[in-house]
């Protein structure tokens, strides 16, 4: 888990550099990055009891409600006023 959170913070560090220095281009290191988040999460997801298949599934789920029926907003997305946030619902 710790590693999930490591190459985590690397990746919004070399954002936040990126974006500091004016550029906004998809880098390596990133994809490197969420390659090895991956790769842990497909590591521990077995060892709580829980598939990848499972976790995607409920995340699409939980995005479907979090964006479907709600209101226009600015900048074209939408707002789900009965949407409960993360750590609210749990998920």
């Amino acid at each position: 888990a710790l590693r999930i959170a490591k190459h985590a913070g690397d990746v919004a560090d070399i954002i936040a550099d990126q974006i500091q220095a004016g550029n906004h281009e998809y880098t390596d290191s990133i994809e490197a990055n969420l390659r090895r988040i991956v790769t842990s999460v497909a590591i521990l997801a077995p060892l709580i009891g829980i598939s990848l298949y499972t976790i995607m599934e409920r995340n699409i789920a939980k995005l479907h409600v979090r964006h479907s029926g709600g209101q226009a907003t600015a900048n074209g997305g939408t707002f789900n006023p009965n949407y409960q946030s993360d750590s609210v619902s749990g998920d």
